[in-house]
């Protein structure tokens, strides 16, 4: 079950080439199977939407922009739901983190992958609202930060925690659930706003400013008495409080809260999450080396495990990795050559071992190519694009 969260080392061949991390999508924002089935399970995929309230003046925070559903499938149950983290008139980007694992289940429909009328298995991404999907990209390798694994805890200790009363709530290390041998933290809750706390103390010369995530794996129980509709484990948000080491919290007001990043979950299975720390603005906060860090689900009946509570900073050099907006240059495949809109500029293409096939350049215009897989670099996006 320890899983390496904080390394990121394989890409697609268009990042080998180019120095990109990139999944492409085409027009109709379908993502296939094949474009990211290469990637680890555990490699984290970072989804970005342009959200303006300008084309809907009803849009908030909160609001609901998007889905995830397994490709060409609208029957299909939503795999995941977009919600707002924020608008505006002209269009903010708003940050979604998921795993290649989780990006794996949203193509399956009863835990079989979803086969398309064209023979595809993947995801479809439908955005509204005012929501445009820019970009979807695997981040660059980052530095470990904190891990808190438990390993190194005897059975028995307990963890911080918070809430509306100490009594509500219990954080202790137990045996693994999956492997014994191994140790993990066992959250339980009877009441809502409810969260197991540590304490953080970043590398030296790091501040919070300098996390760009935080990374966990939680395995879900069946919760004692559970009678709701929608269960710990259904469509929740992640909540996190963070403030200076002995500082008391407001349990009710979180300081970040990633709607529905619990999707419609398994128990008695571990799954991947992240938490992306983009959101957090506070000034105050974002100076700290040394924290008190807490988690929960609003719910009033939890039992969970969690593992591999992870820190992870920034890259050093975070533009060394370009973010690829296949959107604006539009480059996708069709019916016997390579559609290429990218504002007159020149257009290479190379076969899928890195060769160069072709130069044009392009307006609009289909370029003529055989079938098959082709690398397609227009200006600094490069697009992995599939010939039939």
């Amino acid at each position: 079950m320890k899983k390496n969260l904080l390394f990121i080392g394989a890409f697609l061949v268009s990042a080998v080439l180019f120095g990109q991390t990139e999944i492409p999508f085409d027009q109709y924002r379908n993502v296939l199977l094949s474009d990211y089935e290469q990637y680890d399970d555990n490699q984290v995929v970072k989804v970005v939407l342009s959200i303006s309230n300008a084309d809907n003046p009803d849009v908030s925070p909160g609001w609901g922009v998007g889905t995830i559903k397994p490709i060409n499938n609208n029957d299909a149950a939503a795999a995941f739901s977009f919600n707002a983290q924020a608008v505006s008139a002209e269009g903010a980007e708003n940050i979604y983190e998921f795993t290649i694992a989780q990006f794996k289940e949203y193509a399956k429909v009863e835990g079989e992958y979803y086969v398309d009328e064209y023979g595809q298995s993947g995801i479809s991404i439908n955005v509204y609202n005012g929501a445009t999907l820019i970009s979807i990209t695997v981040n660059a390798a980052a530095n470990a930060g904190v891990v808190f694994d438990f390993e190194a805890d005897a059975i028995g200790t307990t963890y911080g925690t918070a809430g509306y009363s100490p009594d509500v709530v219990s954080a202790t290390v137990e045996a693994n659930p999956a492997n014994a041998e191994e140790k993990s933290l066992h959250v339980l809750a009877t009441n809502y706003r409810s969260y197991a706390k540590f304490n953080v103390a970043l590398p030296a010369g790091k501040t919070l400013a300098d996390v760009e995530k935080v990374t966990f794996d939680i395995y879900f129980l069946p919760a004692e008495g559970e009678t709701s509709e929608y269960p710990q484990n259904r469509y929740k948000a992640i909540d996190c409080l963070i403030g200076a080491v002995g500082s008391t919290p407001n349990v009710a007001s979180p300081n970040l809260s990633i709607g529905n990043l619990i999707a419609d979950e398994q128990v008695n299975v571990w799954i991947s999450k992240v938490i992306p720390f983009a959101a957090l603005t506070d000034e105050v906060l974002l100076a700290l080396s040394e924290l008190e860090f807490a988690i929960g689900i609003n719910h009033d009946k939890i039992n969970y495990y969690l593992d591999n509570v992870a820190f992870v900073l920034k890259a050093d050099d975070p533009g060394a990795v370009d973010k690829v907006d296949v959107q604006r240059n539009k480059i996708f495949g069709v019916e016997g050559g390579i559609f290429a809109d990218a504002e007159n500029q020149t257009v290479e293409i190379f076969s899928i071992d890195g060769k160069l096939i072709k130069t044009q350049m392009a307006n609009g215009n289909v370029i003529p190519v055989e079938k098959g897989t082709y690398i397609v670099r227009a200006n600094k996006s490069v697009a992995k694009v599939i010939v039939k």
